[in-house]
């Protein structure tokens, strides 16, 4: 292999195992908010699941591709090309399957704010759904051919990135219109003065947009163009990408009840109170209050 090919190798297992333990140092110092927020919930809980398969199964998934990375190099096993045949052609629905995860609680956020309309909700549904047939249909149509040679896994991205892209970018979009409507909504009807909650979510809604977006921007062009990093550019995107969803819900869950009574418009998180009895911090469900059934509670934790 020439001097060039190796140095690039490197280089590339060097920022792959770099997006791996930059993930895992993000658990560690999160880890605490993690116990007390998390860990304590129910276990029916949807919010409590989307935390740990968005932190956990990203790192599994980043540990796994560093081992298959480092065999292919330095190991004398030789693994069957229609594992790594496999393994290759399933990135891209890993990679899928890392943001569709942190859609939803997008998504979820959303649909609050829209208190909880079917159309939204039906709009969503129609939405995952045209991502994952996206998805599926880019690995059958780009499913790479024997024979496979296996340095492909380290330099290379597979075709399925174009389509999952491409459909992630269209979602980002529409979420992102409808999130700023609301919110536009929302301030010319007076509630944006006074509510943290709002203010929370739209500066940590908008980030987060900013992120996946730009991962997925990112993504297309660097598997168009053949840039040598490209791989590297899928690994950090899905320690990114669990990050900034992890970091959305315990965000969302610590924020301190700090809010006027607005009886109109729903509060939309978990709040921590400070427990009179000096045994430390209580936990407590704030309601979504329908306007239009001010005396239905619904939980809402994303």
């Amino acid at each position: 292999m020439p001097l060039n090919a190796n140095r690039l190798i490197r280089d590339l297992e060097s920022s792959s195992g770099s997006a791996f333990f930059f993930l895992a140092w993000e658990i560690l110092i999160t880890l605490d908010d993690e116990v007390e927020l998390i860990w304590s919930k129910p276990w029916n809980s949807w919010i409590k699941w989307a935390f740990l398969v968005g932190r956990y199964f990203s790192l599994l998934l980043l540990f796994a591709d560093q081992v298959v990375r480092l065999v292919i190099t330095y190991s004398t096993i030789n693994l069957h090309d229609n594992v790594l045949r496999i393994w290759f052609a399933l990135q891209g629905l890993i990679a899928f399957s890392i943001m569709e995860g942190a859609e939803i609680c997008l998504m979820a956020r959303i649909y609050a704010l829209y208190n909880k309309n079917k159309w939204v909700g039906y709009g969503f549904m129609v939405l995952l759904s045209a991502e994952a047939l996206t998805a599926f249909l880019g690995i059958g149509l780009t499913f790479p051919r024997p024979p496979f040679d296996p340095q492909v896994i380290i330099t290379q991205t597979p075709g399925s990135f174009d389509y999952f892209s491409i459909a992630t970018l269209v979602s980002q979009t529409i979420l992102l219109a409808l999130s700023m409507a609301r919110y536009r909504f929302l301030y010319k009807q007076g509630y944006w003065g006074g509510t943290r909650i709002l203010h929370l979510m739209s500066r940590d809604g908008t980030l987060a947009f900013a992120i996946f977006f730009m991962l997925s921007l990112l993504m297309l062009i660097y598997h168009v163009l053949h840039e040598p990093f490209a791989p590297d550019e899928y690994t950090w995107s899905i320690g990114l990408i669990s990050t900034t969803e992890c970091r959305l819900i315990l965000n969302l869950q610590k924020l301190p009840i700090a809010e006027p009574d607005f009886t109109s418009f729903p509060e939309l998180t978990t709040i921590l109170t400070n427990d009179r009895s000096g045994l430390g911090t209580s936990h407590m469900m704030t309601v979504f209050r329908e306007e239009h059934v001010p005396h239905e509670e619904h939980e809402i934790e994303c």
